[in-house]
């Protein structure tokens, strides 16, 4: 199956998938949602790695030519841009969030009878999971 990286990379999406990740579940879908997860954190990491890249490229620069970063939380910074970069490195994540990623499917019938998740979760994860009835 095909999603868009702008799902993957979606906090909502992550959130739901974590939800799920963290279930005791059958043995055979616990297998198949491992491939899956490698395969969206493979994907999330690359995006992860070219967000900080694509930012750092469009970033003010100081008077030795590093990116000016505006402020940080502890675990990402945040780079100084003018309005017009910033329009250049939104087009350009905006690109790279249109990318087809091809990722493994699970069935309804796979993740059992007594995976618990809400509405919320199963719209959010209805891309990976095959078939229409839980």
């Amino acid at each position: 199956m095909k999603l868009l990286l702008a799902k993957i990379v979606s906090p909502t999406f992550r959130k739901s998938l974590d939800k799920l990740s963290s279930q005791e579940l059958p043995l055979r879908a616990m297998f198949k949602l491992k491939g899956i997860v490698k395969t969206l954190r493979d994907e999330l990491s690359k995006w992860d790695e070219l967000q900080v890249e694509t930012a750092r490229k469009h970033a003010d620069k100081d008077e030795a030519g590093q990116p000016i970063i505006e402020r940080t939380d502890g675990k990402t910074s945040y780079y100084k841009m003018d309005h017009e970069n910033m329009l250049k490195f939104a087009a350009e994540m905006g690109e790279l969030a249109r990318l087809d990623i091809e990722i493994p499917e699970i069935s309804y019938q796979d993740l059992g009878n007594t995976v618990k998740l809400t509405t919320d979760d199963i719209v959010e994860l209805e891309f990976i999971v095959e078939g229409d009835t839980v």
